[in-house]
Formats: C-alpha cells, structure tokens, sequence
C-alpha cells in the first residue's frame, strides 16, 4: 500500500470537499481516548465530516454529525469539518469549557470557510493546541474574541493572526489568557474594541510588540496582570478608558514610560502592584476626581525618586482633584518632595507611603580621587547636576553637600573621598566634560563604592584611569545598561573587580575592550556574557591574565583581538563559537598560548592575523573555513606551528604572509585557491617549508615575495598558472623567489612549466635572486623572453642536472573522492574497470590497484600522513592521509 505524506493526505481532503462542494473544510487533529469526542455548532442542527487517522492514508465517508464526531477505534484523526449553512458558534453545552475532551484537540490545520457567529470560548482549555493553519477564518459577523485561546498552554503564534478581518470584534478580553509560550508581534484591526479586559492575563512568554488601536477601548483591567515577561513601549490611545484595575500587576519584567491619557479612568486599583521592575515617573497622569488608587503601586520598582517626582508634578497641576486615596506601599520619597506631599495633602489626600528618605535610600558612588588642582571634571549625560561630599583623606571632616554641574570642587589639593548621591534617572559618564584622553584620569585612584546609581551606559567609564583599584564590593545597578565596552580599557594598575562574576549581566551586548590593556589584571571570570555578542579586544594587551574563562559564547559574532598580546594567558576555551563571523588577530601576540581548540568556525569569514606571532601555538586545527574569505597573516611569526591543515579554502580572497616567518612549518597544502586574488609574501622566510605546491593560480594578482627567503624550498612551480595581470608594472622587478632553495633542476622545471602552456601571459616581471637555470632550460627561457618576459636570475649553468624526463601530472580533481581528508580508507567511484596509482605529492608511484566499475575503497591506513595523487586513467584528484 502506498502511505502519502501528510500534506498530500489533507490536499486529497481539500479536493474531495471541492467536489462535494466550493467551501474548503475546517481540518483539526484531534486525540479520541473514546470512540466519539463532543462537537456541537449552535446555528447549525447538524454539520457533516470525514475523519482520517493519523499514519494511514484512509478517508472515512462523509459522515453527519449533531454532538459529535464518531471513529472506529481510539487514537489520533484527522478531522475535517464542512461548513454548515448558517453563520454558527461552538456549542457549549456539547463541548462545554470545563470538559476534559478540549484537552485533546491537538491541532488546528485550516481554518476553513466557516461562517463564524462567534469565536468566543472556541480554543478553551485547549491547552495542547497548536496552530498551523495559514489561511484566515471567517469573523465578517463576529463581534468578540473573547477567551478564544484561554489556557491554550501550547499556543506560540497564530499565523496570520494580523491579516484577520476583526473589523467588527468588539471584545477580546482574555483572548490570550494562561497562553504561556504564546509570543507573537499582534497589529490586527482593533479599532472598534472596547474590551481588553485581561487580554494577555497570565501571558508568561508574551514579549512582543503590540500595536493596537485602543482610541475605543474602555476597559484594560489586568490587561498584562503577571505577563512577567512583557516589556514593549505602548503608544495606546487611553482617552476613552474608564478602568485599568490591576493593569501591570504582578508584569515583574516591565519597565516603560507611559504616556497615558487617563483623564477618564475611575479605578487604578493595584495598576502597577507587584511591577518589581517598574520604575517611571507618573506625575503625568491626569486624575480624574474620585479615582480609585487602592493599593496603586505597592510592591513595585517605583524609586523614591520617582515617587517625589510623581508627587511633585501632581501637586504642581492645577488640574489635580482633591480628595484622592493613593498606596505606594512603603516607598520614600526625598525630603525636597515634602512640600508637595504637604500641598496633596492640603487638598485632602491621603498618601500611603514610606515616608521621608534624604537620600533616597540610595548608596553614594564613592571615588578617591587625587586632585592636583581644586577642581576635578565630572558630569552625568542623562542628569542636569549631582550632589556629592567630599572628605580629605586623613581628615575626619565631612563637606557640607554640594551641587555639581561639570566639576568637584575642594578648598586645597589633595587626596580626596568624593561620595556622589545617585541621580535620579539613569545616566552615563559625560566624555564631554571628562574627556576621555584627559591624563586627569589617571589620578582617579580607587573606586571604593559603585552605589545605586542607575546606570545606562558605562562605556569608558574608567578608561585611561591607570593608577585605579578596586575596593568596592557591592555590584552597580546594570538594569538599563547594554555595553560595558573600555570600562577597564588602560586600567594599568587593576588585579581584580571584588564579586564581578555576580553582576546581572545577562542583558549586556557589548563587552569590547573590557579589560584591554590592563595590563596587571588577573582573575578568573565567569559572569553572565549570554547575550553578548562582541568580545572585540577583550582581553587585548591583558599581559597578566591566565585564569579560567567561563564564559557563555553562544550569541558572540566577534572574537576579533580578543587575546591578542595577552602574552601569558594560556587557558583552555570551552567556548561556543558557531556565530563567531571575525577571528582575526584572536591569538595575535599569544606567545605563550598552545592548547586545543575545538572551536565551531563554520559561520566564520575573517582568520587572518588569527596566530599571528603566536610563537608557542601548536596544535591541530581541525577548523571548518567553508566560509572564510581572509586568512592573511594567519601564521605569520608562529615559528613553533607545523600540523597538517585541511583547511576547505574555496571561499579565500587572500592568503597574503599566510606562513610568514612560520620556520617549522613543512606540511603538505591541498588548499582550493581557485578564488585567491593575492599570495604575497604567503611563505615568506618559511625556512623549513618544502612541499610540492599544487596551487590554482589562476586568478592570483599578486604573488610577489611569495617563496622570498624560504631557503629550503625547492620545488618545480612550473604547474602555477599565471594571471595575465600579476605584477606587470611594480616599481622592481616582481621579487618571487629570490633567496629560496629552488635550485638550477626545479627552475629549469618551472620554466619549462610555464614556458609549454599556452595560457601562460606575456610581459611578465619575475625575480629569482641568483638562482641559475641548465642547458634544459635555455629553450624555455628563451620562449618567455620572446613573450616580453622580464627574468632575473643567476645565469646558465651548464653543469646544472637535466630534468627532462616524465613528471606525474597535476591533479585535476576528476575524480570524486571521499571522505577527504582520511583516516583508513577513501571511497571513490570508476566509470569503467582501470588500473588505479597513487603518486606522493613528489610524483613517486606509491601504490598500484584495479578498480571495478562504480564504487570502489581503497585501503590508506599504511600510508604516512600527507598528500597524494590518485590517478584513474588521464583522471587526477589529489587527497589528504591524515
């Protein structure tokens, strides 16, 4: 029997309900634990299905139900439903809402042509369900949502949802209620609602944008009540509701401005109760006389600085009621606040609060700072002025408290306690005032408090600050903040940050720079890094760093620098590094560094400089560069390197000093350079390479300096095809392999080589320092002079060995082979019955089988490690023993 896949199940469905009629069925799956399962429209006496269990290809008859649909035996069914007649509704005295069997609708796949009535209570209970349906029901007669996907714990999007007619629904209170993986951007019409009562209540996943036309809307009780991951901006139009009772209740997350119209509202009640995050200034609200505010803001983020600045703009409008009852809880608010607390009260308020805090119950910042002068740069973004004290050290005297504007201010020079009293909005150090180049940082000297202040950026907060330490060991508030990029960027003399792994950094972005140049720092690190996504010269010049990095990598994109010049750092690295785009320069400078690196580098482009002058690094990379377009400089000066790479190199533009200075390195490259548009300098003073080189030059430009002072290379490179366009007009002769090992038998090779393909340009420029070419070679010479060829080299020799003679041919890559690189044994397919060879890279016969036609293995295991040539008649491919 033939199974069909399931989409071409519920298309054979579709098509059958065509033929009975034009209207497309509503489809669900559905679990039958009984032989029927209740279904009832109201509207309709009777409405007609077909069922289909799950994993068998068989259609029942069309069958007609009144209450219910009817299957031979348990389990799970396709269930397509005609639409009736009528404009219809679930009926609920069939499938009523606390009945077990809602539980068991597991799917719905269309929506259908139904005709609904109302939607109200259809999903309830359903708390297996999901959708997948794409097309859009038919709601041209429905007034209300409401309830529609109550406890359908399931639910993570409605597909469509947005394009839905909801030009006449009136109600969607609760429409999302207890749906806790539900999370979906909602913009659907609601411009004629009026209820969205409890709409995303209990909503525990929802975190999106909701952007909804509220300008009919009446009711938003508990609109978000414990929707504790919910933290989007409202742009709700407010200017028609009456009651938002327990509207951000118990949403932990939430933490936006509102710029409600609520001239209107009648009830506050416990709007924002249990809102622990929530912390805005609402002295923009417009009372309305007799509000209700029982129990307003208890338990919620509000500040005391909030709190005095709500009182204070509600005492300062004239429009403010008389005779209002309003609960903060025991939140403060600062003694400056007292007088319009006094002046609410005077209108016959009453105000539960925590009463009068002087500071807010904030900690002071606190810095010793030593000052040359009377007067010290410093200045907030985000605040007008500061309070502050200062304290001379040694002294027990106090300042008075002082304002600030752009400075700190003492009477003579010295060291100084400047204890700074937390603004009362989120700030950022103003680099205006502070420059961030100013050497007035480094007499910044200890950080002994981070305090409450609200940061929202602490970008360069210390830079340049290099005589800092860190005593403070309390954690600074990181609620609003994104990056924390150069905050210890040339903090010279910083060991360690007291608790720094128990800051909450799980929102932070931007780690670049953190620690670069601090140079004395050294501690192991295992904060919160699960959203960062640049590590940009982290750890650059960190000199004393060489401890545990534990650190959750998984949304990193670059690593660029990271470790560069952390000169003793040699940890292992657990990390996650599958989005990881740029490692450049990563280990550049690493000298001491030299373990395994079981890195995913599958999404990276950028490699080059990645071990530049990473003189200890030795280890086999087994590294996947399917993408990586650079690796200029990826070994430059990383003179203990020399592993086999089988690096996949299709995608590289430029592999430029690529070995430089790399002097034990000798491996065999099986590199694609089919791509490669420069190689200058790529072995450059390699002085232990010699492999045979079995490049694609031919989209090479530039290959000057390539086999420069490589003195024991001593290769025939006269397989390399040259571009027309490769250094014609430098203002020297294109140095190429001056000083190498190349001698008289392999240049008279190479120009032989170049001499007998017909693709080879003219006027080319090439230097081989002093190396001298034999009898063999005149010819070829000769032929390349005649194509406007410019060669230096050392002249004839004319008891220089003759090279004539037969060399194995350049693989081609005919055949395919796999797996490539291998351990045992490669695979690989003969379109007839052939005498197969393996050569060494040097074009020495290895190995001699007989292939049959097909698929055939070819046993490797004895093989050393290395490249070899497989040749199947005039068919080549070159492969990797590792």
């Amino acid at each position: 029997m033939k199974v069909f896949g399931k989409w071409s199940i519920l298309l054979m469905i579709l098509i059958g309900f065509l033929c009975f009629g034009q209207d497309k069925p509503m489809v669900m799956r559905v679990k039958f634990t009984e032989t029927s399962f209740p279904w009832g429209f109201t509207g309709s006496s009777n409405f007609q299905y077909t069922t289909q269990k799950v994993g068998t290809p068989t259609v029942s008859p069309i069958q007609t139900g009144t209450d219910g649909f009817a299957v031979d035996e348990v389990g799970e069914y396709l269930v397509s439903i005609l639409p009736p007649s009528g404009n219809v509704s679930v009926n609920t005295s069939v499938l009523s809402l606390n009945n077990p069997a809602r539980e068991n609708i597991l799917e719905l796949k269309n929506w259908g042509d139904i005709k609904w009535a109302s939607v109200e209570n259809l999903f309830y209970n359903a708390i297996q369900l999901g959708v997948s349906a794409t097309d859009i029901p038919n709601l041209t007669n429905v007034s209300s949502l409401a309830r529609m996907f109550y406890n359908c714990n399931a639910l993570t999007e409605v597909p469509g949802i947005n394009n839905w007619d909801t030009s006449h629904v009136t109600n969607i209170s609760y429409m999302f209620q207890n749906a806790i993986r539900f999370n979906q951007d909602l913009s659907f019409n609601t411009s004629n609602v009026t209820n969205m009562f409890g709409v995303f209540f209990r909503a525990s996943a929802f975190n999106k944008s909701v952007s909804f036309d509220t300008s009919n809307v009446t009711l938003m009780d508990a609109m978000f009540f414990e929707a504790t991951k919910f933290n989007q901006a409202l742009d709700f139009n407010t200017s028609k509701v009456t009651s938002m009772t327990y509207m951000f209740s118990g949403a932990t997350a939430f933490n936006r401005p509102l710029a409600f119209d609520t001239s209107n509202v009648v009830s506050m009640e416990g709007m924002f109760g249990g809102a622990t995050k929530f912390n805005q200034n609402l002295g923009g609200f417009t009372l309305k006389p007799g509000v209700f505010m029982a129990a307003f803001a208890v338990n919620s983020g509000i500040s005391c600085f909030n709190l005095s600045n709500t009182l204070k703009k509600w005492a300062e409008n004239p429009l403010t009621p008389s005779d209002i009852e309003v609960d903060f809880g025991s939140i403060n608010y600062r003694s400056e606040a007292q007088v319009y607390y006094n002046q609410l009260l005077a209108k016959n308020w009453e105000i539960v609060s925590g009463g009068v805090d002087a500071m807010c119950g904030k900690k002071p910042l606190v810095l010793k700072i030593d000052f040359k002068e009377t007067s010290f740069p410093w200045a907030f973004v985000g605040a007008n002025d500061f309070q502050y004290t200062t304290q001379k050290v040694g002294e027990s005297t106090v300042s008075a408290v002082k304002t600030g504007t752009n400075s700190f201010i003492v009477n003579t020079i010295g060291e100084y306690i400047v204890s700074i009293t937390p603004p009362s909005s989120s700030v950022e150090l103003n680099t205006q005032v502070l420059r961030i180049n100013d050497p007035i940082r480094r007499n910044i000297l200890e950080l002994k408090n981070w305090g409450d202040v609200n940061w929202y950026s602490m970008e360069a907060l210390f830079q340049n600050a290099s005589r800092l330490i860190l005593s403070a060991t309390d954690k600074p508030n990181l609620m609003d903040v994104y990056s924390l990029s150069r905050l210890f960027a040339n903090c010279e003399s910083l060991i360690t940050v007291p608790n720094i792994n128990s800051w909450e950094t799980g929102e932070i972005t931007d780690m670049s720079s953190m620690f670069e140049n601090a140079k004395t720092f050294n501690q192991t690190l295992s904060f919160d890094t699960g959203s960062v996504t640049s590590m940009y010269m982290m750890f650059s010049g960190a000199q004393s760093l060489n401890q545990p990095l534990r650190f959750d990598t998984s949304k990193v994109i670059s690593m660029a620098r990271m470790f560069s010049g952390a000169s003793t750092f040699n940890q292992p690295l657990i990390f996650d590094t599958s989005k990881v785009v740029d490692m450049s320069y990563m280990f550049s400078g690493a000298s001491i560094f030299n373990l395994p690196l079981a890195f995913d580098t599958s999404a990276a482009t950028d490699m080059s400089y990645m071990f530049h002058n990473a003189t200890a690094f030795n280890q086999p990379l087994w590294f996947n560069t399917s993408y990586v377009e650079n690796m200029t400089s990826m070994f430059t000066g990383a003179v203990s390197f020399n592993q086999l790479l089988a690096f996949n190199t299709s995608k590289v533009v430029n592999m430029n000093w690529m070995f430089r200075e790399a002097i034990a390195f000798n491996q065999p490259l099986a590199f694609n350079t089919s791509n490669v548009k420069s190689m200058v300098g790529m072995f450059f003073n390699a002085s232990a390479y010699n492999q045979p080189i079995t490049f694609d030059t031919s989209t090479v430009t530039n290959m000057e300096l390539m086999f420069m002072n490589a003195s024991v290379f001593n290769q025939n490179l006269g397989n390399l095809k040259l571009n027309s366009v490769v250094n014609t007009s430098p203002p020297a002769l294109f140095v190429f392999a001056e000083y190498s090992g190349i001698d008289c038998v392999n240049y008279g090779k190479t120009l032989k080589g170049w001499a007998e393909n017909n693709l080879t340009p003219n006027n080319i420029i090439m230097n081989f320092g002093s190396i001298a070419y034999g009898t063999d070679a005149v010819q070829y010479r000769n032929q390349l002079i005649e194509k406007g060829w410019s060669l230096k080299d050392g002249g004839l020799n004319s008891s220089c060995d003759s090279f004539l003679g037969t060399d194995v041919e350049m693989p081609s890559n005919d055949v395919f082979i796999y797996p490539n690189p291998a351990t045992n044994e490669v695979n690989f397919v003969a379109e007839q019955a052939s005498k197969v060879q393996v050569y060494s890279a040097n074009g020495q016969l290895i190995k001699e089988i007989y292939s049959t036609k097909g698929g055939n293995k070819l046993n490797v295991s004895s093989l050393p490690n290395g490249v070899y040539i497989l040749k199947i008649g005039h068919q080549t491919s070159r492969f990797i023993k590792k």
